[in-house]
């Protein structure tokens, strides 16, 4: 099921992005997905892609603050870090079957 989708991954630090292209091909199993080194005109760059239906938070900033500012922006939901890669591909099934999912502990 995750293969049917298309992933957004924006992240600033270049480690974290080799780790989730490997999460991505490895344990989620797919290619369809994009990697944004940085947030900057990100509207304007979300706008080209097309299919993705749902907006998932991956933050260290678990803080309650900080998770109602994801739901007021439009977030479907949140997974904290440090990933559990066992637990990350069923987390993002439920986020996108449509069940909210704020996995921050």
């Amino acid at each position: 099921m995750l293969e049917n989708y298309r992933y957004l991954y924006v992240e600033d630090d270049a480690m974290s992005r080799d780790v989730m292209e490997l999460i991505m091909e490895t344990i989620v199993v797919t290619d369809k997905y994009t990697i944004f080194d940085s947030s900057t005109n990100f509207e304007a760059r979300l706008a080209e892609l097309s299919g993705i239906p749902d907006i998932i938070a991956l933050t260290a900033s678990v803080m309650n603050a900080q998770i109602k500012q994801l739901k007021d922006a439009g977030f479907d939901g949140a997974i904290g870090k440090p990933l559990n890669v066992e637990t990350l591909p069923t987390l993002l099934e439920r986020i996108l079957t449509g069940e909210a999912i704020w996995a921050i502990s």
